[in-house]
């Protein structure tokens, strides 16, 4: 161990390693898995799995089966009052205090999956999620694939 680096130092460093690692989202993580797993299914398994496909498309020999999930939630949570007095939409307030109006958030997921079919088999997994997501949007993309990585974990590859 060098000199200049201090103990203490690495301790602190391996400290942040472990809580940046208690952020992971294993539903997007699982969603990226999927892409490879994926890989071989079969179109008759794909369509038991997934079901039915929003849009479909055939052109030069390869089937594309396009799945879409789009949610949009919202949050409600108070924030605090600031020192003094002032004015919202419905009226006056003032002090300190976490009583005041509610803040409103509204968050929209959306993924869009495409499985690439050639001879019937599965060859290409493709999301689209809204540019600047973080990962919230690919967590989404679980909720299209998540009965097939069952089916792929099971069954043996062709």
């Amino acid at each position: 161990m060098s000199p200049s680096v201090r103990p203490s130092v690495i301790g602190c460093l391996g400290i942040a390693v472990l809580a940046l690692s208690g952020c992971a989202n294993p539903r997007a993580e699982q969603a990226a898995l999927a892409q490879n797993v994926l890989i071989g299914l079969s179109e008759d398994t794909l369509l038991s799995c997934a079901g039915v496909p929003d849009r479909s498309r055939s052109a030069g020999g390869r089937d594309f089966f396009t799945y879409e999930v789009d949610r949009i939630d919202s949050y409600a949570y108070p924030y605090p009052g600031f020192a003094g007095a002032g004015f919202y939409r419905r009226g006056y307030w003032g002090g300190w205090g976490w009583d005041r109006p509610l803040a409103t958030e509204i968050r929209s997921t959306y993924c869009e999956a495409t499985f690439i079919l050639e001879n019937g088999r599965v060859t290409q997994i493709n999301y689209n999620t809204p540019t600047g997501s973080s990962g919230g949007s690919l967590s989404q993309c679980y909720d299209i694939v998540q009965n097939c990585m069952g089916y792929a974990q099971s069954t043996p590859a062709p």
